[in-house]
This record gives C-alpha cells, structure tokens and sequence, in this order.
C-alpha cells in the first residue's frame, strides 16, 4: 500500500483523506503486504482486521484512531513502525504474534486504555521505553508464552508490565460429527479456561453467522443467539458435545471455538469446516442474526449513485434496513 502524507500537508494524501471522519470499518483483501505510511491517521473506524501476509504497519497508520478499539494482528506481521498506534486512547488490548520481531518508538504511546496485551513471543523483543509511553503498564497485564515469565521479568520495560504466563491450552481439540440435517460438536474442556464461544458460518468468509453459543468453565450453555433452534446434550465431564439442528443437508459449514481465561482473556481459536450428509433440496437459505447483522438494502458510490452491487474495491456507502449508512474502504 502507498505511503500518504499527514492531514493538512502537501502531498500524497490517502483517496479517502475527505471521509476520515465517517469510516468505521476498513477491509483489506489478501495479497496486500504493508499499510502505508499515515494510511488511516485519525480515522475515526471502530475496529480492523489485518490479513495473513501483512508483514509490516508503517509509522503513524493508525495515529490519533482513538474510536479503534480493537484490531487483529496476523501472524505474518513482523515489524511495527514509529508512532502506528499512537493516542489510540479507545484500543484496550492487543495480540502480538510470535512473527514480530521489531516495534518501533511510540508504537503503542499514549494507548491509555490498554489493560492486556498478549504476547506470543517466548523471547523478548527489545524495545525503547517509549514504545508504551503515556499509560500506566504496570495496571497492563502482559500474556506471555508458558516458561517465558523469567525472560519478560528480566527484560527493560517488558518487566514494568503485569506479567501473567497464557495457560496451555494446546489439547483443546474440536471434533464435528454432521448427519443429514444437524452436527454434533465435540471438544476437550480445559482447566485453565473460563469461558468457551462457539461460532458457526454459512460461509468460508465467515460472514453469514447463523450461531453464537456462550458457555462456561463446565461447559453449560449460557448464552445462544440465533435465528434456528439447538439442544445442549452433557456429556460425562471433561467432555462436551453441543448439537447443532435444522442445518441444511449435503451442505458446506464452517466453525470457530475461541477460549477464554479468568479475566475474558482469547487463549485460543480452533478453525475448522465440516459438511453435513444427504442430499440437498430447494434453494439454499441464508441466515443472519438480525441483531449483528442487518440487512443490507443497497450499495451506492460515495457521489449517491446505487450501484447494481458491491463494488470490489474503493470507497462505497451501504444502507441496511434499521437505517445504518456505513462508509467502506476496500483495498486490494
């Protein structure tokens, strides 16, 4: 991705510079290695997620975002730069991956909100004091890989941090059982974890979410939201088995199960797909859960024009049906 100059400057500033303050969400499609220099400072998006192949985020990309409160770093990340998350004052965690081997002066500065961060890497990456200037880091709690306590202790400011060592959760293993029109989910309980969310999708771009199921440390369903009906079976503890109903046969679905620790901390995510049995009769529905994600009634360009349908990349309005007008950037 180009680098772009700061807001009220002279030069390349970003194609979208003139909406900064309407977009909420950015996504950018696989094949994109690097966010360019100042490519989103101080927008005014919520949240991001960053593909696999991202290697690195130029200085200042997400200065001053400080509605961002979230975003996903991918594992091929490898160095961040100068200033990249600077007075995002909103952004209350993150997760570093194992890949990064570089982050730059004030990379985090003045991030007053963080209270975790997740660092998966077992050796210390060295870093300025500044990295997390303007926050409080020993109220910060850092993640870091199981045997790694002693390293992060004894490295310079790493060792200001709340240090707590992420739990093992590597034997947690799903398995799916599908038959003609339902699936049964099985998988591994964990000591170490508090809380479990199970998530199915109509689709591969896991977009098309027809279930969220909550449950806690025993594996009790507390919480489901969904637009299709389910039965919880116990199984003998440490074992739990969830049955999923009214899936369409012969018919492609795709699952996401994320732990959770004491303080809601993501331990792990196990991905997976499973295709349910028979033969497949009728249109195939979709289903949405109307209270994440509305309908959407029309794409239009940024001038007003409807478009006949969603544009691959640049810069679109969607309209859905409780009246939500969403700004999109798409970058290939």
């Amino acid at each position: 991705m180009w680098d772009y100059t700061l807001i009220g400057t002279s030069g390349n500033t970003s194609p979208w510079n003139d909406f900064l303050a309407q977009i909420r969400r950015v996504e950018i499609e696989q094949g994109v290695t690097s966010i360019g220099v100042c490519a989103f400072y101080a927008c005014r998006l919520t949240s991001i997620n960053l593909p696999e192949g991202i290697t690195r985020i130029e200085w200042r990309v997400f200065q001053y975002c400080y509605r961002l409160t979230s975003i996903t770093l991918p594992e091929s990340l490898i160095s961040i730069g100068h200033q990249a998350f600077h007075g995002c004052t909103s952004l209350a965690s993150i997760n570093l991956p194992e890949s990064l081997t570089s982050i730059e002066n004030e990379a985090f500065g003045n991030c007053s909100s963080l209270t975790s961060i997740i660092n998966h890497k077992p050796v210390p990456v060295t870093i300025n004091s500044d990295v997390f200037g303007g926050m409080n880091q020993s109220a910060c709690t850092l993640y870091v890989p199981l045997g790694s306590a002693a390293a992060y202790q004894a490295a310079a400011v790493w060792q200001d941090f709340n240090i707590v060592e992420l739990p093992d959760v590597s034997e947690i293993s799903v398995e799916v059982l599908p038959s003609n029109n339902s699936a049964i989910v099985v998988w591994q309980l964990n000591e170490k974890a508090k809380d479990y969310k199970l998530l199915i999708y109509a689709d591969e771009t896991h977009e098309e979410l027809i279930y969220i199921l909550e449950f806690d440390t025993g594996g009790q369903l507390v919480n489901i939201i969904s637009l299709k009906s389910g039965n919880v079976e116990q199984a003998e503890s440490p074992i739990f088995a969830y049955i999923i109903e009214n899936l369409l046969s012969a018919t492609t679905y795709y699952y996401t199960l994320e732990t959770f620790d004491t303080n809601s901390v993501l331990l792990a995510t196990q991905l997976g797909e499973f295709k349910t049995t028979g033969e497949q009769t009728g249109a195939v529905e979709t289903w949405r859960t109307a209270s994440l994600q509305p309908k959407i009634t029309g794409y239009y360009s940024i001038t007003g024009v409807k478009l006949p349908k969603e544009p691959a990349s640049g810069m679109s309005i969607i309209t859905y049906d409780n009246d939500t007008v969403v700004k999109v950037v798409r970058m290939r």
